[in-house]
């Protein structure tokens, strides 16, 4: 990073930059790619068997949970200044939002964890029926990952770095 603050472009530009590359290149460009690959191999083989539009917007929900998952490790790594911190803290986010979203499945008892991360708008049977349900799930995580994106490099802007 301390070659990149070097050069005459802005903490702002080199933040918005990486951001928006991580954004399109891992989040988007992955799940485009993945998309159209299975809807020609399985238009293909299977000629109609495949609900195109249902598939599509549970694609665009997963686009906004990855924007979500990715905008959080992105802050993460602009609040931590060690490599390897940030590597560990990513980690424990990603495994608590895992462990997180497999207890509030487990029984209807545990019904209150379903508020304890934004995985709870994830509900793949709702998605699946292509209603207003799959366009707001998926625009809420969108926003929400966008924004932490845009509070990453503001951090980022006032941050003191010791070079």
């Amino acid at each position: 990073m301390s070659y990149l603050l070097t050069t005459p472009n802005s903490r702002v530009k080199i933040a918005t930059t990486q951001a928006i590359m991580t954004l399109f290149l891992n989040v988007f460009f992955l799940i485009a790619i993945n998309v159209l690959v299975i809807i020609i191999s399985s238009e293909m083989a299977f000629k109609g068997h495949l609900l195109i539009g249902k598939f599509i917007g549970l694609n665009f929900v997963l686009l906004g949970v990855l924007t979500v998952v990715s905008a959080l490790v992105f802050l993460i790594s602009t609040l931590v200044g060690d490599y390897g911190k940030a590597v560990g803290l990513s980690s424990a986010l990603v495994g608590f939002l895992f462990i997180m979203n497999m207890i509030m499945k487990l029984s209807d008892d545990l019904s209150f964890f379903r508020y304890t991360i934004f995985l709870s708008l994830v509900d793949t049977g709702r998605i699946m029926t292509f209603s207003s349900y799959t366009l707001l799930s998926g625009s809420i995580t969108l926003i929400t990952g966008i924004l932490i994106y845009v509070l990453s490099v503001i951090i980022f802007n006032k941050k003191s770095l010791t070079i």
